[in-house]
């Protein structure tokens, strides 16, 4: 057993909580972009209430990843939304980010 807890220790794939908080932190820069360009609008966007890591495969350069996750978003409204996706992710100064997001 010892061997596999190494192994996954060694591991530099994104966690779970690491692909939540950085898709928690494109989702506010979204949302702060959206506020800039209409103040009056109502940009609440839906809050991540569960987020599942299914996998992650490395991409060719190093500290990159294609994540696909299953991931439920709770809208204001209290309507719940549930999806799979695969998204890139990439670690810069110690922070995974979405990779390629427009925010």
């Amino acid at each position: 057993m010892l061997p596999a807890v190494l192994l996954t220790a060694c591991s530099s794939e994104p966690s779970e909580a690491e692909i939540k908080t950085a898709m928690e932190r494109m989702m506010d820069k979204a949302q702060t972009f959206q506020k800039a360009m209409n103040p009056n609008a109502s940009s609440e966007m839906p809050k991540i209430t569960h987020l599942k890591k299914i996998k992650c495969e490395s991409i060719v350069e190093k500290e990159k990843y294609k994540c696909a996750i299953a991931v439920q978003f709770t809208h204001q409204n209290g309507k719940t939304e549930e999806s799979e996706e695969e998204i890139p992710l990439v670690k810069k100064e110690n922070k995974w980010s979405v990779e390629n997001a427009l925010f």
